[in-house]
């Protein structure tokens, strides 16, 4: 039979297995609400990609300089090349001064006389030639303006 004092030393070791447990736990909490207040940060911010697509690559700006040059598109398709630009641009200047605007098939927009390129179409590159004065173009601001 045992003693008290053996119960008593028995009684004891238990009690600090469990203050060795239960700090275990407080820190597995503490983790998890870390890597849980993590996540929540991450699927913020994954949503707010969803939410907005503009934050991408067609919301950066980018210079199109006096001569020939050759563009990529990627606003919204179905737009009409002289909107996409004027939005785009924030005034018709940019697309008044443009001679020609030819896709990779060869079909074309001549401002100012037309032509059978009538809309942008979006991943797609674009030559043209600016005989007016450099100016920055933003898709972002065409897919913006037409959500």
């Amino acid at each position: 039979m045992a003693t008290i004092q053996e119960v008593s030393n028995k009684v004891s070791k238990v009690e600090q297995d469990i203050a060795f447990v239960t700090d275990d736990l407080a820190g597995i909490a503490n983790e998890l609400r870390n890597s849980v207040s993590a996540l929540q940060g991450q699927i913020s911010g994954l949503i707010q990609v969803q939410v907005d697509p503009v934050a991408g690559i067609e919301s950066t700006p980018y210079t199109v300089g006096s001569g020939y040059n050759m563009i990529g598109y990627t606003g919204p398709n179905g737009i009409n090349i002289e909107d996409a630009f004027a939005l785009a641009t924030g005034s018709n200047a940019a697309f008044d001064n443009l001679a020609i605007i030819k896709d990779q098939a060869g079909i074309f927009n001549m401002p100012g006389y037309g032509g059978p390129l009538t809309t942008l179409v979006n991943g797609r590159g674009y030559w043209l030639r600016n005989n007016g004065p450099a100016f920055t173009v933003n898709w972002g601001l065409v897919t913006a303006q037409t959500r």
